[in-house]
C-alpha cells in the first residue's frame, strides 16, 4: 500500500510492531467522529438535578462497579443534591443487580431509543460516563457525540479514548484501581455543578473530530 489510515493510535504501533522495515511515515490515524448537524437543533436545559448519563451497551467485562461504588460515596457527601445515573442500551442483568445494590433508585434503565433522542439525553446531562470493555486500543464511536455535546466526560479505563477526551480538556480517564482519584473528580464536577462553572472544552481540538475537517484530512492524502 502506499499509505494506511487507522482508526487509533494503538492500531498503528500494533502494525508497526509486526516488521523494522515498515515506515510509519506512510500511516495517519484518522478516528471516527461526529456529525454537527446531530446537534444543531439540540436545546441544553438547566435542571437542578445532577445527570449522570451512559449509552450503549454494558456487558460483564467492562467491569465499572469501581465508578458505581464510588457514586454511592458521593451521594452520601451530597445528601441535598440530587443525583441521577441515566444507562440507556443494553445492559447485562448481573450488572443491573450489581448498580442497584449499589445506587439504588437512584439508577434509571432504558433499553434502545432512537439515536436522536439519545442525543439529546447527552446534551442535557452534567456528566457522561465511559467505559472501556477492556481492549483499551479501541475507540467507541460515541465518545466523540460525548465531546460534541459539551458535557465533562469521566472515562472508567485509560487508553486511546481517554487520551482524546483529556486532549480536548474534556475530561479525565481513570484506571479501574484510581477508586480514590474517581471519588474526587465525582466531587469536583457537582461541585461545578452546584456553584455553576461550566466546561472550558478546547472546543478547535473537538471540531477536528468533526465530519468536515475528517474529510478534509482524507482529501489532502488522496492529493
Amino acid at each position: 500500500s502506499d499509505h494506511i489510515i487507522t482508526a487509533a493510535n494503538q492500531f498503528k504501533e500494533l502494525f508497526l510492531e509486526k516488521s523494522e522495515i515498515i515506515d510509519s511515515s506512510k500511516f495517519s490515524v484518522i478516528n471516527n467522529g461526529f456529525d454537527p448537524s446531530d446537534f444543531d437543533k439540540v436545546i441544553k436545559r438547566a435542571t437542578n438535578e445532577f445527570i449522570i448519563t451512559y449509552t450503549g451497551t454494558m456487558s460483564d467485562h467492562y467491569e465499572p462497579q469501581v465508578f458505581f461504588r464510588n457514586i454511592k460515596k458521593v451521594t452520601e457527601q451530597f445528601p441535598r443534591q440530587k443525583i441521577k445515573v441515566k444507562i440507556i442500551g443494553t445492559i447485562s442483568k448481573k450488572l443491573q443487580k450489581d448498580i442497584v445494590k449499589e445506587i439504588g433508585n437512584k439508577v434509571e434503565f432504558t433499553p434502545y431509543i432512537p439515536h436522536k433522542e439519545a442525543i439529546e439525553h447527552m446534551t442535557t446531562s452534567n456528566l457522561l460516563l465511559l467505559i472501556t470493555g477492556g481492549n483499551e486500543a479501541s475507540i467507541p464511536g460515541k465518545v466523540f457525540e460525548y465531546l460534541a455535546a459539551d458535557c465533562p466526560i469521566i472515562c472508567i479505563g485509560k487508553g486511546d479514548a481517554s487520551s482524546i477526551v483529556e486532549d480536548c480538556k474534556a475530561g479525565k480517564g481513570f484506571d479501574r484501581s484510581e477508586g480514590k482519584e474517581i471519588f474526587l473528580f465525582l466531587k469536583e464536577t457537582i461541585h461545578n455543578h452546584i456553584s455553576n462553572n461550566t466546561l472550558s472544552s478546547n472546543k478547535n481540538e473537538i471540531n477536528n473530530f468533526s465530519r468536515k475537517e475528517q474529510s478534509k484530512t482524507i482529501a489532502n492524502l488522496l492529493k
